[in-house]
């Protein structure tokens, strides 16, 4: 995002969160903390999609999702919304409507396969709270 609409955002989110973490909790000392988290998670965000878009990623994981993301800017932009992983979309419901390659169903159940191993499956997804 480029700086002239990315500061001014920056600071419509800082007086948002401390709205809500000083105004309203009453709590100012979580106001640094998790300002930060979210600006850090932003920023990883925004480097990886930017990646995504201007390097070349030829093997692997990597060529996969440069793939997959390029096919949500150019193919079916009302889909395919996960940058880092296609397993936001399949949580989210987005590509049961797609017609996807094996690959990602494949992908798909190899991890969640590997969550039931762990037995952590049911208590990230199906616990009710």
């Amino acid at each position: 995002m480029p700086p002239v609409v990315g500061i001014p955002l920056a600071a419509l989110f800082l007086g948002l969160f401390y709205l809500v973490t000083v105004v309203i909790l009453k709590m100012p000392y979580w106001l640094n903390p998790l300002f930060s988290a979210f600006l850090t998670g932003y920023l990883i965000y925004d480097l990886g999609h930017y990646a995504q878009h201007h390097l070349p990623m030829r093997k692997g994981y990597l060529r996969y999702i440069k793939r997959y993301h390029m096919q949500h800017h150019y193919k079916t932009p009302d889909q395919r919304y996960g940058v880092s992983s296609p397993i936001w979309d399949f949580r989210i419901w987005h590509a049961s409507k797609l017609r996807i390659y094996p690959k990602i169903w494949k992908f798909h159940f190899l991890i969640f396969k590997n969550l039931r191993f762990l037995n952590i499956r049911k208590r990230l997804f199906w616990t009710e709270f």
